[in-house]
């Protein structure tokens, strides 16, 4: 705002110039290149508002994440998935237990680590004993993850239920 002001002042002190300037003259009007001149300072606000930062694309939201109740876990956890999937727990605020800022926590590397087996019996229990109440498996930031091969586990014995949605599976504890 500040920088705008400053430039009307100085747009507006130049055009008063060249009007001092071209009533000297005879003809009172200034020339075409003062005519000219004076439409520099246009073209330079307007060429600088041309906006060409070329901005990142954010993920879609997966629609497991609209319809799935929290507390709930998204796989795979890391940094950036994490990040994403704080984003995507806006849309119904549903309780997440990722999460990512400056460091990660004890508890979540933790999460993290007895995860890397899910779906089995110590990291349902794990997770039935946190509140965990659902996870959900993305599939394509899966591959190449310790969670590559989840959705391919079998949960017969666990006592869980498996439902595919789109590029993600739900597992409801």
């Amino acid at each position: 705002l500040f920088l705008g002001v400053l430039a009307a002042g100085a747009v507006s002190a130049f055009a008063e110039r060249v009007r001092a300037i071209s009533a000297e003259w005879v003809p009172p009007r200034p020339g075409l290149w003062l005519r000219l001149a004076t439409l520099l300072p246009v073209i330079l606000v307007l060429v600088e508002g041309l906006n060409a930062t070329p901005h990142p694309v954010v993920p879609r939201q997966p629609e497991a994440m609209r319809v799935v109740d929290g507390p709930l876990l998204v796989l795979p956890s890391d940094q950036n998935t994490d990040q994403n999937v704080m984003l995507w727990s806006t849309t119904a605020f549903q309780p997440i237990v990722n999460g990512g800022s400056g460091f990660t926590p004890r508890s979540l590397a933790e999460m993290r680590q007895v995860t890397e087996s899910f779906p089995d019996a110590v990291s349902v229990a794990y997770l039935r004993e946190r509140g965990v109440r659902a996870v959900i498996l993305l599939r394509d930031r899966a591959k190449g993850t310790k969670w590559e091969e989840v959705a391919n586990r079998s949960v017969e014995s666990l006592d869980i239920q498996r439902e595919e949605l789109g590029s993600t599976v739900i597992f409801r504890l």
